[in-house]
């Protein structure tokens, strides 16, 4: 008796786990643009000013449209900072820098906004990518004239695609930080 229940119970059990497993997911033939490098800044004295290299890849299967870029100056409180950042050295760089924009904003200085995280010079650029085809990537300068971004510690955000003008497969890859102390 018992080798008959097995014989019709195992077919139910089976029929029972594939209904319960999620649904196979298509593979993606959109592209994907990355941010998968920056470089740590440099100093060039030709233009008085900060340079660096970001590398951006289309890790996706098709050819991107054109997009931009956009590079800016980090400004980011502990607390929020808590949430994704695990590495204690970037943890107390982005401590100092919001101690620092606190004592900084008390001390009438006028080029400190008082609601930022951060006192230094905020700065941003916007740079053009072409199309990618899939695999490749490309380096793209960036460059800040007048300005010197480790002041004293530099904190980067890159974001390609910023207004999602491109379909891709994935949107939440789409930045990368870099921290560097001064």
């Amino acid at each position: 008796m018992n080798s008959v229940l097995s014989f019709f119970a195992a077919p139910l059990i089976a029929i029972q786990l594939v209904m319960l497993s999620s649904p196979i997911e298509k593979p993606c033939k959109k592209a994907d643009l990355v941010v998968k490098e920056i470089f740590p800044p440099d100093f060039i004295s030709e233009i008085d000013g900060t340079s660096f290299e970001v590398v951006i890849k289309n890790t996706g299967k098709s050819k991107s449209q054109p997009t931009t870029l956009k590079a800016f100056d980090l400004d980011i409180s502990y607390e929020e900072a808590k949430k994704t950042i695990t590495d204690k050295d970037i943890l107390e760089l982005i401590a100092e820098n919001n101690g620092r924009a606190e004592y900084y904003a008390e001390d009438d200085y006028g080029d400190v906004d008082e609601n930022m995280f951060d006192y230094d010079y905020y700065w941003e650029v916007i740079e053009e990518v072409p199309s990618l085809q899939p695999n490749e990537e490309i380096r793209i300068n960036i460059s800040i004239k007048d300005h010197w971004i480790y002041d004293s510690n530099c904190e980067i955000r890159v974001i390609v695609n910023p207004k999602s003008e491109v379909d891709e497969c994935n949107e939440d890859n789409n930045q990368l930080d870099f921290y560097g102390w001064g």
